[in-house]
């Protein structure tokens, strides 16, 4: 019984934890992101794993930027697409609220299987 306030203690120190999500930045894609990306535990205030990817253009060549980080869910999550930032550029962003949950690619439908599935609708 006198471990016991020690054993609570131990309980609250995992319970309080912080979110633990993947970190990378990458200017190739998200392959390369992945490549580099490290596991990170998130600072007060950031309570969402964030993944984000901006493309624009800059004297006439394309840029693409592809982001993995902790996040503010008030912050990024609802509002940064439509930020002054995104208005001439093309922003994605994804927020999810459990561990290493930012680990895979953003969902891409290859143009081969889109117009199978179109074609498949259309005949059937």
């Amino acid at each position: 019984m006198k471990y016991f306030p020690f054993l609570v203690f131990l309980m609250c120190l995992s319970v309080g934890s912080g979110l633990k999500c993947y970190k990378c930045v990458s200017l190739k894609s998200w392959e390369d992101c992945a490549l580099n990306q490290t596991e990170v535990t998130c600072a007060g205030g950031l309570d969402r794993c964030g993944k984000a990817s901006v493309s624009f253009t800059k004297d006439r060549k394309q840029v693409h930027g592809y982001d993995k980080d902790c996040v503010s869910s008030t912050l990024m999550c609802e509002d940064w697409e439509k930020s002054d930032f995104c208005k001439d550029k093309e922003c994605k962003i994804t927020c999810c609220s459990e561990d290493l949950c930012n680990g895979a690619p953003l969902p891409v439908m290859s143009s081969v299987i889109f117009i199978s599935c179109f074609v498949m609708a259309l005949v059937f």
